[in-house]
Formats: structure tokens, C-alpha cells, sequence
């Protein structure tokens, strides 16, 4: 046996799923039986001492050095402890032409010959094989590829029904295992409402709301700690609105090079996609849409704002305008004068012959503003708290309304099952009819319910209006008139712009709200 010739078995499975059509053992079985079946098979033995695996490594995104059995292989090669090289595919060792390309010149360096028993076969004793490794590496490059967008095609189809196509469900949910859809998992739900409320009503950063959910001993979906990311993520997953999106981002394959032009590393990154897909309405919502959107909105504003290393100072510096000719006013403050003064931008500039409008003065300005927005909600929240002419609130009602439109479109519906199971009983003109009629109450039923629910959204609407005017509230009394960084905050949250017309003349203020 001393003057046999070694063999290594390589074997590779890149996924559980793989492994049960083609495992590691079934690949060395294969690999046993091609052996014996050699013509010289006498001049060559093997042992599971020199068989080599890798499991749940991906031949497309790693380099034949990062797979722990392969880089024992060539370290073996190298040493002469084999001799020869059999593998089942040459989409074993790589799906990638540069890599399948690399692996037979590495092994001939050693003197180890190569054999790949499927896929038109190759030897490296035999050089005109090589053609159908070259054209095994260019076939298995397009398999993966073909794969890729076989898979993407599957996940779009099950997004299109409602389904989930993700492997990991958002916090929050759960996969239905008969639907497939998203059901609403309470427990869990409520650490996203309260990721939301911190975020929209309290204004927290995402830093510190990272770190009081971990105070509160709440995990991600994964079960890991909570940090900035993870609430961004959240923040931003329209999932929470009961939408299903996917394809915004895509895989792709990137190959680093070092300063010899030797490939060193391959990964995978997300790319932003160009026709991702949207299906609105698919689950239940943990979030309501205008919280939602109010915290897309704070998320680019404060994005926009850290984009600029040079913040404007002022509270009004942005939005408030001249009204005689439409620019911009900046604000002035002299030093050693605790006053400043808002003047128009373009007087500012070039002159008063191009603009005369006269300046106002700066805490005056942000005072009035101040306590126009404090009367603004008062009365906005004195209004909403208005009992409903039913008696009890408007939201109790519409509810009441569409149980009662169910029921009865319910039995409608049990009605027509029972008409078809009796339909010998009646003629077939007077089937018809009667079957004809239960549709049109049941479309009736369909349209009214659909009215009630757009009441019961704008009801809903209003009630995190009036939650959100009482948070801004609480908010706006606590600030400091002279704290020129928390009225520039509240200031930009609310309103759009202000036109001043001279030191005593506000033109207009232009909210960001209806309800203001």
C-alpha cells in the first residue's frame, strides 16, 4: 500500500437544503465508486483521513482559502501527502470561472493530479479536457446567476399573493404557517409601538432609545441588543403600516484585488435595486400611516441637518421670510448685545435700494411665534375634545357600525350557500333572480362598509392628531424662551415658513399641520 498513490475526496454542500438532495456522504460514495472503477485503479488508495468537507459554505462568495477543509487540502497538496485530487463537480470547489480556473494550476504546481468526474469530465492528465472545465465554470457561473433570478422571481410572486418572502419575520410579527402571511405577534408589538412613540411624541434620539430598550430587557427579532440601526431599521420597515415590500436592495458580488493584481477576497453587498415592488394592506398595521410618515419626516430632517457641519445658529434662520420681496431674512447679532434682528437677506447684500424692508427684532419675533403656536393647540385640543352627537365617541360608533355590516353581510353570503345546496328546488329564472338580488345587497354592503372604514381612519387620524397636538403641547410650555436650540427644534417641526412684512408685520405663518 506504501507505493499506492493517495487520493483525496473533496466534498462541498453550500446549504441544509442542499444537503439533503446531494450531502457529503453521498458525494464521497460517488467519489468511492469512480475510484474503483479507474482503469489503474490498483495504484491508488483513499481513507477517510484524506477526505475533505465543507458544509454550509457558499462556493460563490468565498474564496477557495477562506473554506477551512479546502486550505487544509492545498496545505496537504503541498507537502505531497496526496497524490490526486477527485471531486463529484466542478461546481464544488467553485461557481466562479477565476476561481475554477485557479484550482488545477495550484495542483500541478505540486505535482497533484486533478479528476472531476461529472460535468464532461477532466484530467489533468489529459489536456484536452480542460475545455470542459473552462466551459463547466462559464455553465455554473450562469447557473448561479440563472438561480438568483429564479429565486427573485418566487419571492416577487409571493409578495404579489400578501405572503412573506423574507427568512426572518420583522419584530412585531409572526408567519402565519397556513397563509404565509404576517400576523401581529402582541407581545413583541408593543416594543415597536413604544420605538415609535419615543421617536415621533418624545423626540428621543435613536441612540438613547437603543439604549432604554435595553434597559427594558426588549431583544431584536434575532435576539440580539438594540443599537442605532436596528431602530432606524425599524422606524423605517413600511411592514409597520401592514405593506409588504420587497427587491429595494440586491446582492452583488464584489472581488477585491491586491496591489499585484492577485484576487484576495470576494463579498456580497446590498446594491440598491431599480424595480422593487409594494404591496400595500397585506397584514395588520402595529403603526398608524401618520405616525409613520411623521417619522420618515423627522429622520430626513435630521439627516439633512447632520449632513451639514455648519448648523444655523438661529431659530427662525430658513423659514421666515420678506414679505415685500421673498427672500430669505438672516439674523444679526452684534457683539456685546444680547439683541439680534432678523433682516432681509437680499437687503442684507445689496443694499436697501434693492429691498426696503426694515428688520424685526429677534426675540420678539420668536416670542409671538411662540405663543401663537401654544394658542393654536389650546384651542385645537378644546375643540377635538368635543363630545360626538351620538353621545359616545365617533370611534365606538363607526366599530359598532362595521360589526353590524358584517353580520349582515355574512348571513347574505350563508344565504347564497344555502340557495345553491337547495337550487333544485326552484326554477331556474327564479334562482337567477334570487341570487341576483343577495349579490347587489351583498355590493350595497361592500360599498358601505368601505365608507365606514375611511370615517373610522379619519377618526383614528384625528385621534393621533389630537395625541400628538397634547405632546407638543406639554412640550412647547417646558421650553426655554431663551434657549434659541430647543425654539429652533420646535420651530422647524412646525411650521413651513413665516413672512414678515416690517418690524411689526407678520404677513403670514405657514404650518406644516391642517389641525394647526
Amino acid at each position: 500500500m506504501n507505493n499506492k498513490i493517495p487520493v483525496a475526496f473533496y466534498a462541498r454542500v453550500s446549504s441544509e437544503e442542499q444537503a439533503k438532495g446531494d450531502s457529503v456522504e453521498h458525494q464521497f460514495m460517488m467519489l468511492e465508486e469512480a475510484l474503483a472503477r479507474m482503469p489503474d485503479s490498483d495504484q491508488y488508495f483513499t481513507d477517510s483521513t484524506l477526505w475533505y468537507k465543507d458544509e454550509g459554505i457558499s462556493a460563490y462568495s468565498t474564496l477557495l482559502n477562506d473554506r477551512k477543509d479546502m486550505h487544509r487540502l492545498l496545505q496537504d497538496a503541498k507537502t505531497s501527502k496526496i497524490g490526486m485530487v477527485m471531486v463529484k463537480h466542478s461546481n464544488r470547489i467553485a461557481r466562479d470561472g477565476e476561481e475554477i480556473s485557479k484550482i488545477p494550476n495550484i495542483l500541478e504546481q505540486h505535482g497533484v493530479r486533478l479528476k472531476i468526474v461529472l460535468g464532461g469530465g477532466y484530467d489533468s492528465n489529459n489536456p484536452e479536457s480542460k475545455i470542459f472545465l473552462t466551459l463547466g465554470g462559464v455553465m455554473d457561473q450562469k447557473f448561479s446567476d440563472d438561480l438568483s433570478i429564479n429565486m427573485s422571481t418566487s419571492l416577487r410572486n409571493k409578495v404579489r399573493k400578501g405572503q412573506w418572502a423574507a427568512i426572518q419575520s420583522p419584530m412585531g410579527y409572526v408567519v402565519d404557517k397556513t397563509t404565509k402571511k404576517l400576523v401581529v405577534d402582541e407581545q413583541s408589538a408593543q416594543a415597536v409601538r413604544n420605538i415609535f412613540h419615543w421617536y415621533v411624541h418624545e423626540r428621543i434620539g435613536t441612540q438613547k432609545i437603543s439604549e432604554r430598550m435595553n434597559s427594558k430587557g426588549f431583544k431584536t427579532a434575532r435576539g440580539n441588543d438594540f443599537d442605532k440601526s436596528h431602530i432606524l431599521n425599524t422606524l423605517s420597515n413600511m411592514a409597520y403600516i401592514g405593506h409588504t415590500v420587497y427587491g429595494k436592495t440586491r446582492n452583488k458580488l464584489v472581488r477585491v484585488y491586491d496591489d499585484k493584481n492577485n484576487q484576495s477576497g470576494k463579498k456580497k453587498v446590498h446594491a440598491k435595486a431599480n424595480d422593487p415592488i409594494t404591496m400595500e394592506n397585506t397584514h395588520e398595521p402595529i403603526i398608524d400611516e401618520f405616525t409613520f410618515w411623521k417619522a420618515q419626516e423627522i429622520m430626513n430632517k435630521r439627516a439633512t441637518n447632520n449632513s451639514h457641519k455648519t448648523k444655523a445658529k438661529y431659530p427662525l434662520v430658513g423659514i421666515v421670510k420678506c414679505a415685500r420681496c421673498g427672500s430669505n431674512m438672516v439674523c444679526q447679532q452684534r457683539k456685546g448685545n444680547n439683541f439680534r434682528y432678523y433682516k432681509c437677506c437680499k437687503q442684507f447684500r445689496f443694499g436697501r435700494e434693492s429691498c426696503d424692508a426694515v428688520g424685526i427684532r429677534g426675540q420678539t419675533l420668536e416670542q409671538f411665534l411662540l405663543q401663537e403656536l401654544l394658542q393654536r393647540l389650546e384651542a385645537y385640543i378644546a375643540k377635538a375634545h368635543i363630545p360626538s352627537a351620538q353621545g359616545k365617541n365617533d370611534d365606538s360608533h363607526l366599530l359598532d357600525r362595521m360589526k353590524e355590516l358584517e353580520t349582515r353581510q355574512k348571513k347574505l353570503v350563508q344565504n347564497q350557500v344555502e340557495m345553491t345546496l337547495e337550487k333544485e328546488l326552484y326554477t331556474e329564472e327564479s334562482f337567477k333572480e334570487v341570487m341576483k338580488q343577495i349579490k347587489q345587497k351583498i355590493e350595497l354592503i361592500d360599498e358601505q362598509m368601505n365608507i365606514t372604514y375611511r370615517q373610522l381612519e379619519e377618526v383614528q387620524k384625528q385621534e393621533t392628531h389630537k395625541t400628538y397636538a397634547n405632546d407638543l403641547l406639554d412640550q412647547s410650555k417646558k421650553i426655554d424662551p431663551e434657549n434659541i436650540t430647543e425654539l429652533r427644534s420646535l420651530f422647524h417641526d412646525l411650521i413651513e415658513h413665516v413672512q414678515v412684512h416690517d418690524n411689526d408685520t407678520i404677513t403670514s405663518i405657514k404650518f406644516r399641520y391642517n389641525f394647526l
